[in-house]
């Protein structure tokens, strides 16, 4: 399972940035995943509940922000959600559209908890 790769990384970073803000706990990371990356979210969800147990992620909220396929006609310059990257444009008819949209794997925001005051810093 990739995912508890990515989740042990997106700890590290979040880690570090705890450290950069003086924060003492993590209440909420946010992602944003691709429908093409790869990554599936119950499985993400799963391995952060186990991964941060004993950090100062633990209890924090995973939310996950779901980017749908972004197609761009490149003949006719039309962008539409698509369903799989190689659909045709609906224009047109071109083929091999290029991808705009719905690959990504971003940490978009962490909530830190510094002193008694709530922080946000995006990452």
């Amino acid at each position: 399972m990739h995912e508890a790769s990515i989740v042990e990384e997106m700890l590290e970073i979040a880690d570090r940035e705890v450290v950069l803000q003086g924060a003492q706990r993590i209440n909420r990371i946010s992602l944003q995943i691709g429908v093409l990356s790869g990554v599936v979210p119950e499985a993400l969800q799963f391995a952060f509940g186990s991964l941060s147990l004993g950090t100062l992620a633990e209890g924090a909220v995973l939310e996950i922000v779901r980017v749908p396929l972004t197609l761009h006609c490149d003949r006719c310059g039309r962008s539409w959600d698509g369903e799989h990257p190689g659909d045709l444009c609906p224009i047109c008819g071109a083929e091999l559209p290029s991808i705009v949209a719905g690959q990504e794997l971003r940490l978009l925001e962490l909530d830190l908890e510094i002193g008694e005051t709530l922080d946000e810093c995006i990452t």
